[in-house]
């Protein structure tokens, strides 16, 4: 079974890179240094962002669900 949801999100630039891990959905933007942070049920409320020092210019993220992490690909590093 497939199941798809739409919504939409303010963002200072384009996403990059979205991905889901457990409950929540992770989102990438270019040239920011956060990562945005849903649940992953409607209505998708949004959660507290993840600040990574260091991070430039994100292109896409991917989550291991064996190791439970999130790794993000970062042009500007």
């Amino acid at each position: 079974m497939h199941v798809s949801h739409e919504f939409s999100i303010a963002v200072d630039g384009a996403v990059r890179g979205v991905a889901l891990l457990n409950d929540n959905i992770y989102v990438v933007c270019s040239m920011s240094p956060a990562v945005r942070v849903f649940a992953s049920d409607p209505p998708f409320n949004r959660l507290e962002d993840i600040r990574i020092e260091g991070l430039q210019d994100p292109r896409d993220l991917v989550a291991g669900s064996l190791n439970q992490q999130i790794y993000i690909a970062d042009s500007g590093s």
